[in-house]
């Protein structure tokens, strides 16, 4: 089932495409406290299985091709404020550090900030 590119890096071929919407990857927070080089990136619309409902994802991808994805709106928000601020840089987007974070409400939710 093709996935709806809502963005992404430029010139994404057909194998990134796949591997960024459809292929098993690890949630992003397995890479939580972790710094992320960023390759490949695309934001995209899912279904989900259970309940039906659409949503986005963010896919990230590595230059060694590990792929980490996430439905937080928290993350995806903030990841596209990265994108605006740095996304003509000719040197590319710059490495990410993936945070966690836990709200008044006692909950986790992950976040994302330019690595320094």
């Amino acid at each position: 089932m093709k996935k709806e590119i809502i963005k992404g890096s430029e010139n994404l071929t057909k194998k990134e495409i796949y591997v960024l919407t459809m292929a098993q990857t690890a949630k992003m927070t397995e890479a939580s406290g972790q710094i992320v080089d960023i390759d490949r990136w695309a934001e995209f619309k899912d279904t989900d299985m259970k309940t039906g409902e659409e949503r986005d994802v963010l896919s990230i991808m590595t230059a060694d091709g590990e792929v980490f994805s996430t439905i937080s709106k928290v993350f995806i928000e903030h990841f596209n404020d990265i994108v605006d601020l740095f996304g003509d840089d000719p040197d590319g987007l710059p490495a990410v550090k993936v945070i966690q974070g836990k709200s008044k409400n006692g909950r986790q939710y992950l976040d994302v900030t330019v690595a320094m």
